[in-house]
C-alpha cells in the first residue's frame, strides 16, 4: 500500500495543489485587485514581507544557526511558499480585508515563478551535498503547470461560470484536503516522514520561525499605520504558507526514489519533509489565533460604539426631561 504511494508522491503533490489552486482561483477576479491598488499603501507592505522579509528572516536563521540540512532545506521551503487559499478564508472570517487577503495571495503566487527558484538556490545551496543541484527549470515549469494554469483556469470559472463557481470552489478545496490527508498518511505510513529525525531542537527551531513571523507582521503594520483590517489580513497571509507547493516543491528536490529502490530513506527529505508538515498545524493554529483575536477585537470596537451611542443619546435626553 505504503509503496504505491511512493511510486506516485509526485503526482499525488500535483493532484492536491491543481485541485486547491482551481478552488482559490474559482473565488478570484479582476476586481479583487482593483480595490487593493486604489489604496496600495498595505498591498505593497503586505507582498515585501511575504516574497522579501520572510525569505531574509529564514535565510539569516539558516545562516547563524547552523541548522542540520534537513532542518535547513525544511525553513527555507516554508519561508519560499506565499500563502495557501484558507488564508482568505480566514481573513474574511476575522473581519480583515478579504480583497487585500486574495490580491496577496495570488500576487504571491503569480511572482513564485521567479522567486522560489532564485531563493531556494541562494539559502540552501551552502548547507546540502556538494553533488546536490537545484531544479531550478523543473520547480519553475511545476509551478506554470500545477499552480498558475489551474489559478488561471479557476479564474476562468469565476467570470464565465457564475453560477457554478461556489460549488466548484467548495468541491475543489475539499477535494485537495482530501489529498493532502492521503499524502500525510502515506509519507508517514512509508517512513518519507521520521519525526525522529525533526527532534525536539527541529519543532522548536520550526516553531521559533512561526513566532518570528506572528511577530513580525504584528510589529511592522503598526508602525507603518495600516489599517486594522489590513493587518488583519497582511498578519494572516504571512503565517499561513501554502503547504500545498511545500509538499511538491519537497517531492521535486528530494524525490523518494532510493526508497523505491530498496534503499534507506534520504535523512535530508526526511527531516526536511517533517518540518513542513509540522508548520503546516502550526501555521494552520496560528491563523486560526490570529483570526480569533481580530474577532473578538471587532466585537469589542462593535460593543463600546453602541455604548457611546447610547451614553449620547441619554445626555441629549436628560436635558428635556
Amino acid at each position: 500500500m505504503f509503496e504505491f504511494y511512493l511510486q506516485y508522491e509526485y503526482w499525488f503533490a500535483a493532484a492536491q495543489l491543481t485541485l486547491a489552486m482551481i478552488g482559490m482561483g474559482a473565488a478570484l477576479s479582476i476586481d479583487h485587485f482593483v480595490k487593493v491598488f486604489a489604496f496600495p499603501k498595505a498591498f505593497i507592505s503586505g507582498l515585501v514581507l511575504q516574497v522579501a522579509a520572510t525569505p531574509l528572516l529564514a535565510w539569516l536563521l539558516i545562516e547563524f544557526a547552523g541548522l542540520s540540512p534537513g532542518l535547513a532545506a525544511g525553513i527555507a521551503v516554508i519561508a519560499v511558499t506565499p500563502g495557501g487559499s484558507l488564508t482568505n478564508v480566514l481573513a474574511h472570517i476575522s473581519g480583515g480585508n478579504s480583497a487585500l487577503s486574495v490580491a496577496l495571495t495570488a500576487s504571491a503566487t503569480l511572482l513564485c515563478l521567479v522567486t522560489v527558484p532564485v531563493l531556494l538556490s541562494v539559502m540552501i545551496r551552502d548547507v546540502m551535498p556538494p553533488d546536490f543541484e537545484m531544479p531550478a527549470r523543473r520547480i519553475a515549469l511545476e509551478i506554470v503547470a500545477f499552480l498558475l494554469t489551474p489559478l488561471g483556469v479557476g479564474m476562468l470559472i469565476y467570470k464565465y461560470m457564475p453560477q457554478n463557481r461556489g460549488w466548484i470552489s467548495t468541491f475543489t478545496i475539499r477535494a485537495s484536503l482530501v489529498v493532502v490527508t492521503l499524502i500525510f498518511f502515506g509519507a508517514l505510513g512509508s517512513g518519507r516522514v521520521d519525526w525522529s529525525a525533526l527532534s525536539y531542537t527541529g519543532v522548536f527551531v520550526t516553531a521559533g520561525f512561526g513566532a518570528a513571523l506572528m511577530a513580525m507582521t504584528l510589529a511592522i503594520p503598526l508602525l507603518l499605520r495600516i489599517k486594522r483590517k489590513d493587518q488583519a489580513a497582511i498578519q494572516i497571509e504571512i503565517v499561513g504558507r501554502n503547504v500545498n507547493l511545500g509538499v511538491l516543491l519537497m517531492v521535486s528536490v528530494f524525490p523518494a526514489t532510493a526508497q523505491l529502490q530498496g534503499g534507506a530513506p534520504d535523512p535530508i527529505g526526511a527531516t526536511a519533509f517533517s518540518a513542513l508538515l509540522f508548520y503546516g498545524g502550526f501555521g494552520f493554529a496560528a491563523m486560526v489565533l490570529i483570526a480569533a483575536a481580530h474577532t473578538f477585537l471587532n466585537r469589542r470596537v462593535l460593543s463600546n460604539g453602541r455604548v457611546g451611542i447610547g451614553r449620547r443619546q441619554g445626555s441629549a435626553e436628560r436635558p428635556g426631561s
